[in-house]
């Protein structure tokens, strides 16, 4: 299946771009949640404090939105790639 450039309205052309601009922060944000879960996970463990349902909460919300900004970080890359080549130049 191939799209041309009439195919897209400039607003998905603006996304298109501004999700091809971001692929490197995806990977951080993606390290800085993993962190941030481990972290909590480690404090916790070490100061053998009981776990209450919203910190076990908190390190689902985080590992999730990791997972999220992973998955926009491959989103994007395929982006690049789907990307005509004089637009990637």
């Amino acid at each position: 299946m191939t799209f041309s450039k009439t195919d897209l309205t400039p607003k998905e052309k603006k996304y298109l771009k501004r999700q091809i601009r971001n692929v490197r922060n995806y990977v951080y944000f993606t390290i800085a949640n993993l962190a941030a879960a481990i972290g909590l996970l480690s404090y916790y463990i070490l100061t053998n404090k009981m776990f209450s349902g919203s910190t076990f909460a908190l390190i689902i919300v985080l590992l999730l939105a990791a997972r999220a900004n992973l998955k926009q970080h491959k989103d994007s890359k395929l982006f690049i790639k789907l990307q005509e080549p004089e637009e990637h130049a």
